[in-house]
């Protein structure tokens, strides 16, 4: 989760406004959930029938997350760091995971 934020996140124009632009939306949700597609994610889920649709959910999440804390004001974020390790535990232990 760290890397893909802090890929998303650096400081290119380009980037910013391939994930952070309405305008290229299709982009940004084609983009990440090819990412969490590959094999390390898909291999998360054990149940075939839901091979497909874990990737599509943790993209969306992931995305959704990182947007929601960039149009917060820099002085009122978390660290990079600490967000990409909240999101991991969120989705990967639901909301018990953030209470350990």
């Amino acid at each position: 989760m760290l890397l893909f934020y802090y890929y998303i996140n650096a400081n290119n124009p380009v980037r910013q406004k391939l994930f952070f632009d309405e305008e290229f939306e299709p982009f940004a949700v084609d983009f990440t959930t090819s990412y969490f597609s590959l094999d390390y994610f898909s291999g998360l889920c054990e149940r075939e029938d839901y091979k497909e649709i874990v990737p599509s959910f943790i993209a969306n999440a992931a995305l959704g997350i990182i947007r929601r804390w960039k149009k917060k004001p820099i002085d009122n974020r978390v660290s990079l760091d600490r967000l990409a390790d909240g999101t991991a535990k969120l989705l990967m232990t639901g909301l018990n995971g953030l209470n350990q």
